[in-house]
């Protein structure tokens, strides 16, 4: 949620300054120069009349007939443009809502949008306004549930199923994408060195059974990143699961080193330990949130 703490902080100031500017600008009924235009028009109007028909009383009605006309036109193109632009407000509160949606509870986030959708269906500038600010303060508020643990795994086990969970992650999501995935969404260099990993593996141990792996399983952590974070598979669907870009890609290259030290199984520092079960707490928590 950190990361959309300043755009919420933006669109409630923006709400709150227009909420003060409305409170400001008159909507309704006539201001003193209004009057004084309408007298003076008024008299005018008369005057002319009067010279012209010997009487001042139809000029003058028809003068502030004219004045209140221009008054009402120019109170509903304010009310117009300031809902315009309390419209605006809230579709930056929108786009902050939808960038959060991954870390919400469902019904939370579907009750954001209700809210604004009610927000939107206003007439008033300030109806709209104040409802935008009931949404971001609670979105604001929002405590996450607390996150699923990984039963109680040593480390061996979480980093055995934070691996599993990220291949079927990958290959569930790109193969929504297009069934040819490993062909089309893997980067050439990536998916070159699986293949090869693969090839020389079977060669050196050909007589051993069971060797037949998919080629996903010759991945590592950089591989996941590259995968991951290519341009369009980010933008199209991983976006949608892990949110913040900076984030993961950090986890990623902390966690590298750690599996090789399982991997050749050296004795993991305590707080290695930790640092490898508490991001895979994390990753695999925002997985199984979109699985």
């Amino acid at each position: 949620m950190t990361s959309i703490r300043p755009g919420l902080q933006s669109v409630k100031w923006q709400a709150d300054q227009a909420l003060r500017a409305l409170s400001t600008t008159p909507m309704k009924g006539s201001t003193a120069q209004n009057v004084t235009t309408q007298e003076v028009l008024g008299e005018l109007g008369g005057a002319i009349t009067g010279g012209i028909f010997g009487r001042r009383r139809p000029g003058a009605k028809i003068a502030r007939a004219l004045v209140s006309d221009n008054q009402q036109a120019q109170r509903a193109l304010r009310r117009q443009n300031s809902r315009d632009q309390a419209l605006g407000v809230l579709q930056q509160a929108r786009q902050l809502v939808e960038a959060a949606s991954p870390l919400l509870e469902t019904r939370f986030a579907q009750s954001l949008r209700r809210g604004l959708a009610d927000a939107e269906a206003a007439q008033r500038a300030d109806t709209i306004l104040r409802r935008v600010l009931q949404v971001t303060g609670r979105l604001e508020a929002y405590q996450p549930p607390p996150p699923k643990s990984v039963e109680g795994l040593a480390y061996p086990q979480a980093l055995h199923q934070l691996e599993a969970g990220l291949r079927s992650c990958i290959e569930r999501r790109l193969s929504e994408l297009t069934p040819n995935w490993w062909m089309d969404r893997v980067p050439e260099e990536t998916r070159l060195q699986a293949e090869r990993r693969k090839a020389n593996r079977e060669r050196v141990w050909p007589w051993l059974e069971g060797g037949d792996h998919p080629l996903i399983e010759y991945l590592g952590f950089p591989d996941y990143a590259k995968i991951i974070f290519e341009p369009k598979n980010w933008e199209q669907t991983f976006s949608l699961v892990f949110v913040d870009t900076d984030a993961l890609r950090v986890k990623l290259r902390e966690l590298e080193p750690l599996r090789t030290d399982v991997a050749h199984s050296r004795k993991l520092a305590v707080a290695h330990q930790r640092r490898l079960e508490t991001y895979a707490e994390d990753i695999l928590t925002a997985i199984r949130s979109h699985s």
